[in-house]
């Protein structure tokens, strides 16, 4: 769980750059499974795609359409989570947002 007054999170992404929607969500499942979270052994195979939804729900996930930047939407993406079909691009996460999606997710069940 914890090293020396870090949690999880603090081995899991050790820097401040990006990482892709994908990523984070890996990152959060295995956060949820080396904390062993209830949500972890709830969610069995959906939870990849169910952490990328509950991200795009609960914190800024950044993105670019039309050559734009911004913050996505999820009913934008209506479960398109690669963001193609609605145009969005480059979908990202950033540290600080992660850590709280982390600190919410640690408040399920």
């Amino acid at each position: 769980m914890s090293i020396a007054g870090f949690g999880a999170e603090a081995k899991a992404w050790r820097d401040n750059k990006p990482r892709s929607l994908r990523e984070a969500a890996k990152e959060a499942c295995a956060i949820a499974t080396a904390e062993h979270l209830p949500i972890a052994a709830t969610l069995g195979g959906d939870a990849l795609r169910w952490h990328a939804e509950a991200m795009l729900k609960t914190i800024p996930v950044h993105g670019s359409k039309d050559g734009r930047a911004g913050v996505v939407a999820a009913a934008e993406l209506d479960g398109d989570l690669a963001g193609l079909a609605s145009g969005w691009r480059d979908l990202t996460v950033e540290r600080q947002a992660f850590d709280s999606y982390l600190k919410w997710l640690r408040t399920v069940w």
